[in-house]
């Protein structure tokens, strides 16, 4: 646990970080966030993740009072306050006190800290198993905190040994409930475009397997035609490249983990081990 965290223009304990029962991010559920990793001191891919928060906040017409620049200079507080080397850091804001319950108020903004998360080896190297889900997520351009349909699937998700879900209509599959997914034909990528938030780690995906000379496209991906992809993987903040063998009873390819899915997995992670090292050297020359 750490000892402070951001509120208001306040940094505070973990038990002072509270929200009045009269806002509306508790009685209507109208609030946004996002989230990325500390690692080694260094907050991974930070200007992204604010940006979208900030993007977030346009579209939900929350006027935060912070920019980018003050936004970052808190997380660095945070970092510095807490001797922060490994956590994992939300954003979060509300739509503040409301008196009917439907008119925006001044937005409530915390930034909490977290326990560092990392996937466990073992799903990392041989991949993981997919519920699907009938589902598009209101608004879903907008990180929002609307969960109810992950929390709702959650124990089911569990008891499938599944990892989460995967979202889809009748006219394609979108994302999973905190990741977007990509599908493997012939050494081609494709992701989905549509009913989808724009992750972090996909944008970097999608530059990566266009590096390697990998052609990518960015369209609908019906349920079944997913299902006879040769290889499936998911990107995510916690997830990095996730292998998926399996999406309910349907094996994925010959059921292991594909040569493009780990050769992209290789290559994202040692991207992100040179942000690291390159940002570390950066802190320590300061």
């Amino acid at each position: 646990m750490f000892n402070y965290h951001f509120l208001n223009g306040r940094f505070v304990s973990f038990e002072d970080a509270n929200l009045s029962m009269g806002d509306i991010g508790i009685v209507r559920g109208y609030g946004i966030f996002d989230f990325f990793q500390i690692v080694k001191g260094v907050p991974l891919y930070v200007d992204e993740h604010i940006q979208r928060f900030l993007n977030s906040a346009k579209e939900l017409r929350l006027d935060l009072g912070y920019d980018s620049i003050q936004l970052k200079e808190f997380v660095n507080q945070l970092i510095k306050i807490n001797s922060i080397e490994f956590a994992g850091i939300k954003f979060l804001a509300t739509g503040g006190f409301s008196k009917d319950g439907f008119n925006i108020g001044t937005p409530t903004v915390a930034i909490i800290c977290h326990p560092f998360k990392k996937m466990a080896p073992e799903i990392t190297k041989y991949g993981a198993k997919l519920l699907s889900h009938e589902y598009v997520r209101s608004m879903p351009t907008i990180k929002t905190t609307n969960y109810l349909m992950a929390v709702y699937l959650n124990e089911k998700v569990k008891s499938q040994d599944a990892i989460e879900p995967l979202y889809y209509s009748k006219t394609s599959v979108s994302e999973c409930s905190r990741s977007n997914i990509f599908g493997v034909f012939n050494e081609k990528l494709v992701t989905p475009d549509k009913n989808i938030l724009l992750g972090i780690s996909r944008n970097q995906v999608i530059k990566l397997a266009g590096n390697l000379g990998y052609r990518v496209e960015q369209r609908d991906i019906p349920l079944g035609e997913l299902l006879r992809a040769d290889e499936v993987f998911i990107t995510g903040t916690l997830k990095n490249v996730l292998p998926i063998i399996k999406i309910d009873d349907h094996v994925i390819g010959n059921g292991l983990p594909g040569s493009i899915t780990k050769t992209i997995q290789e290559k994202f992670d040692k991207l992100e081990s040179a942000i690291i090292e390159s940002q570390t050297q950066t802190i320590s020359a300061v």
